[in-house]
């Protein structure tokens, strides 16, 4: 059981948000057989109280089956229901991703999703010293009352300047449902003298809110098509050892400007027309951009040391070693252009721990 104490949050004007949230947890493994090697299913019931205010209960079923199909593969089936009482919000359109985190209050519900899995696992033998790992997953889940900012809303709104005197944050958000799904192939070797993995996943993240967007489904910021992983770590003696690891992902979807126009003012006092009245843009669906893919390599060299009281490792280690220029978020330049902003690029780096003997030595 999980108990947490009020918590005080200032949410736009007027007085804290005042939370408690609670749950217990029941889970069962039932008694495995051979076919059968992992039966489980529990239950959570949850709270979720703002003080003089609201308050949420829930319950959330959940249940693991799992099925051996050979003494070297198996199938697992997966259900479970989520809540979640705080709500992120993130900047839509282009600009510094600010994220903030809100709690559902008054008209704002907790969101809710239902996720099922199935999950395919299996033990291979490459020769004789090499030992592969293979599973193939898929899942699919709903959620909903997710949030997102209205049109012509942002984090902007929660700044000193542009609070008003009546300013909530459930009046500049809009509520949806959406729908996630995919796919993730796993592949680890375990034995040998090269060790690592290599993971792939294509998924897909779909929002939709009446009042955005027309009413039209459209891809979530988290929607990221195709992200693959690969991991190396080989030794290159007792006490030196080489590690690398080469990731990719598609780029996150964005809303941008499809057309720039001058706006012209009048001006009262000299009855002549004023050219430099500002901008305006004109946006088209919403997230209908992506941002270029992220890649990157990180490298790293490591020296074990032993000593009588126990043993130390020298790492050296280099962050995007090929200095990828990855996008972090894109504003609007002189021009009316759009330009990418990006950050950490290669950073190199040198560590030295040390952990000490609390037992018996270990032999060599």
């Amino acid at each position: 059981m999980a108990v947490f104490l009020p918590k005080r949050w200032l949410v736009g004007a007027g007085s804290p948000v005042r939370l408690v949230l609670s749950g217990l947890r029941a889970l069962n493994r039932l008694r495995a057989s051979f076919l059968l090697p992992s039966r489980s299913a529990g239950l959570r019931f949850a709270t979720y109280r703002v003080i003089h205010q609201i308050n949420y209960q829930f319950v959330e079923p959940r249940f693991l089956l799992g099925y051996k199909l050979t003494p070297l593969s198996s199938i697992k089936v997966a259900y479970a229901r989520m809540n979640q009482p705080l709500h992120l919000v993130t900047n839509p359109g282009f600009g510094i991703p600010v994220d903030l985190w809100f709690p559902a209050n008054g008209p704002i519900k907790p969101q809710q999703s239902d996720q099922v899995s199935v999950a395919y696992s299996r033990d291979m033998v490459v020769g004789a010293t090499h030992q592969l790992e293979l599973s193939v997953e898929g899942y699919y889940k709903k959620m909903s009352n997710i949030v997102a900012y209205r049109d012509g809303h942002s984090s902007q709104d929660f700044t000193m300047l542009s609070q008003g005197s009546s300013r909530r944050w459930e009046a500049v958000v809009t509520t949806g449902q959406g729908t996630a799904y995919g796919a993730e192939v796993f592949l680890q070797k375990k034995q040998g003298r090269l060790t690592g993995w290599l993971g792939y996943t294509v998924s897909w993240t779909i929002h939709q809110f009446d009042e955005l967007n027309q009413g039209k489904p459209f891809a979530a910021r988290q929607d990221r098509r195709h992200d693959v992983s690969v991991v190396g770590i080989y030794p290159i003696s007792k006490r030196w050892s080489i590690n690398g690891t080469w990731i990719y992902q598609t780029g996150q979807p964005v809303t941008l400007p499809q057309a720039v126009y001058g706006q012209v003012n009048v001006n009262i006092f000299t009855n002549r027309l004023d050219p430099y009245g500002g901008v305006l843009f004109t946006y088209g669906e919403r997230n209908s951009y992506r941002m270029k893919a992220t890649h990157r390599l990180d490298v790293s060299i490591q020296r074990k040391t032993t000593h009588k009281w126990g043993v130390g490792q020298l790492e050296l280690s280099m962050y995007n070693a090929y200095n990828r220029k990855n996008p972090y978020f894109y504003y609007l330049a002189l021009g009316n252009t759009v330009k990418a902003v990006s950050l950490f690029q290669i950073i190199p780096s040198l560590s030295y721990t040390f952990n000490i003997y609390t037992g018996k030595k270990p032999t060599e």
